[in-house]
């Protein structure tokens, strides 16, 4: 089993205001790197945002930019696929903050522990990161990324052992989750349904830089 889970907080509404990001990855079901850093998202904050995260403008004012930081995250998410709770989000950021660069996206296969938890633990009365990490029995600082990661990280090696199986792949394929891509010049979103038999069915054709969110 090896992916890269990540996760991005923001400053403000605004999807291409990151101002942390947080990677765990596991190679052989096992944790083996973390990252974090802060980001400066030469935004302003939102209170809102604030409140949710903790992290406030004085915090961010010595970090770099996504635009500084991104060739390290671009190297930490290479040659894994990557997860996410909620991934709709976390990969819009990801898009949107490119875009602002007028940087193409890279070529990555992603999926979402949300739609999977759906179908590994049926019946939930909520599958929020927060509620899942409780069932688990995972430690949790909500809404700081790097513990957000690590929680997407563990969920997805609990869904693995929940069906006996070693790789992200298999357990998508046996509960029937599709993997989402990320590819210059588009995207395909994640799918809980079973595959289509059009493989194009959620293409996403962009603009030079891709679609702006």
């Amino acid at each position: 089993m090896k992916f890269a889970a990540i996760d991005f907080e923001t400053a403000n509404s605004s999807r291409n205001s990151v101002c942390s990001v947080g990677v765990v990855k596991v190679d052989d079901g096992v944790i083996t790197e973390e990252f974090y850093s802060l980001i400066n998202p030469l935004q302003n904050f939102d209170s809102r945002n604030i409140a949710v995260h903790g992290i406030y403008p004085q915090d961010v004012e010595n970090a770099p930019t996504f635009s500084e930081y991104w060739p390290e995250l671009e190297s930490q998410l290479s040659g894994n696929i990557i997860i996410a709770h909620n991934a709709s989000f976390d990969m819009s950021v990801l898009r949107a903050s490119l875009d602002r660069m007028g940087e193409p996206y890279p070529q990555l296969t992603y999926s979402c522990t949300y739609m999977i938890a759906k179908k590994v633990y049926p019946g939930l009365p909520s599958y929020r990161l927060s509620k899942l990490s409780a069932l688990l029995n995972i430690p949790l600082n909500h809404h700081h990324a790097l513990d957000d990661a690590r929680a997407a990280a563990k969920i997805m090696m609990d869904a693995c052992r929940q069906h006996g199986l070693s790789t992200l792949n298999e357990v998508q394929a046996k509960i029937g989750v599709r993997d989402g891509r990320l590819y210059p010049g588009g995207y395909q979103p994640a799918s809980g349904a079973k595959s289509s038999k059009n493989p194009n069915r959620n293409y996403v054709k962009t603009g030079p830089f891709g679609a702006r969110k």
